[in-house]
């Protein structure tokens, strides 16, 4: 940022120590609330893709007086460097003699410099070669797993709720009976909870097949909704006309969503009642075998998710050798499991850019 600040002509002068308070997850470890400028790690998504970005918030402040920052938006983190530089150039442009930054804030409103923050919200439409998909310092694809299983857990249940929030406002906006944006809903409002099944696909047809097979079919989800999803397949093939008189029913499976998701613990597991009786999955394995589970090319954080459902299918006291990428997926992966209780018995390196990762389940 300081190179930044350089470059335009920007100094650090008359801002005030320990300004902008920064925390990589949504944790509140460097009190980001009571920071003039607090940045908070979040997760987003484009295209199917992850990416990492930060929530800003403006105005706060501790001491005598102390006042929580309100949020203005979320930015990539690949663009926070080019926006505190046109927040530092307003402030300089806009603040009286002897005024600093906090002080501006709260003459002109947080709200002020929400059009800045609003500017640098979209991500760009060569992202990708521009690196907005990894995290600062890492080549790696964005990943949210190995940040300890509550930081972890609170990635996928941001970009759960990023799908939630626009699943209702798209419900909104179909009631004026737009069908297209009805699909639209739909189709979100199906995704939403894949990815804590290890579930990462971008073509519509095959996101409502497997919401279907590990939400109806589990029993998580009630059987009424086949009819819904077969519509929702047909609209999406074409048939514009399917989902008419739908809208209701639409709405009750996003709120059978929403009750599975605030069900939601920080090990990934539903706490609800299900819909109907549903049969326990099979053990894989007995104590004396070793499951195995290829990864290779799944990146984080499905790479976790998909490894902590297949351990789930074996017998505590068993073993899953699981093959990962080298990179993010090796340092990420066990480190997860350690923190979510499990034994992590070997890593070996076997020479061609991928690890063996052997975890033995103890709970």
């Amino acid at each position: 940022c300081e190179a930044e600040f350089s470059s335009q002509g920007i100094s650090n002068e008359g801002l005030e120590e320990e300004l902008v308070r920064i925390n990589g997850c949504p944790n509140a470890c460097a009190k980001h609330l009571v920071g003039g400028i607090g940045l908070s790690g979040a997760a987003r998504r484009t295209d199917g893709k992850l990416y990492p970005a930060y929530s800003v918030f403006f105005g706060g402040r501790a001491g005598a007086d102390p006042r929580l920052g309100e949020v203005s938006g979320t930015v990539p983190a690949k663009a926070i460097p080019a926006m505190l530089v046109d927040i530092f150039a307003a402030f300089r442009a806009g603040a009286e003699d002897g005024e600093d930054f906090s002080k501006y804030v709260e003459r002109v409103g947080p709200e002020s410099l929400g059009e800045i923050v609003q500017k640098h919200a979209d991500l760009p439409e060569n992202a990708d070669e521009l690196g907005y998909i990894n995290d600062w310092g890492s080549e790696e694809a964005f990943s949210l797993a190995g940040r300890g299983a509550g930081e972890c857990g609170a990635g996928v249940f941001e970009v759960v709720s990023e799908d939630i929030d626009t699943a209702e406002a798209k419900m909104k906006e179909a009631a004026a009976g737009d069908l297209s944006v009805l699909a639209e809903a739909f189709l979100t409002t199906v995704r939403a909870l894949l990815i804590v099944r290890g579930v990462d696909v971008v073509e519509p047809d095959a996101i409502v097949r497997e919401f279907e097979k590990h939400f109806v079919d589990s029993g998580l989800v009630d059987e009424r909704f086949r009819n819904l999803l077969s519509r929702g397949r047909a609209h999406l093939s074409g048939v514009d006309s399917a989902l008419e008189g739908q809208s209701e029913e639409a709405a009750l499976l996003l709120n059978r969503v929403k009750e599975l998701y605030d069900s939601l613990d920080a090990s990934l597991q539903f706490n609800v009642k299900e819909a109907k009786s549903a049969e326990a999955p099979a053990a894989a394995s007995s104590a004396d075998d070793v499951a195995e589970l290829d990864l290779k090319g799944v990146t984080c954080p499905i790479n976790f998710v998909k490894a902590k459902l297949k351990l789930e299918t074996i017998d505590v006291g068993s073993s899953l050798a699981i093959t990962l990428d080298d990179g993010e997926p090796v340092k990420n992966v066990p480190a997860s499991f350690r923190e979510q209780g499990q034994e992590v018995v070997s890593m070996n390196d076997n020479g061609d850019g991928h690890w063996t990762v052997t975890v033995k389940r103890l709970k």
